[in-house]
């Protein structure tokens, strides 16, 4: 992925909704390419102060 493409996906992702108690979440992601979107879904959760822990688990990964 290009440096231009990984710009198109920033401030994309927002949270529409915040938390009522305490949590942790896991993200579940099929592929890691080049971790942009990942990063923008754990920047959009960190927004939320309910969130104790972000896990990702990402199930498979392009050679590069």
């Amino acid at each position: 992925m290009t440096q231009e493409e990984k710009n198109k996906i920033k401030g994309t992702i927002i949270a529409t909704q915040k938390g009522r108690r305490q949590y942790n979440i896991l993200l579940v992601d099929d592929l890691y390419q080049s971790g942009t979107t990942l990063h923008e879904c754990v920047n959009a959760l960190r927004e939320d102060k309910n969130i104790n822990h972000i896990y990702v688990l990402a199930m498979t990964k392009t050679k590069g």
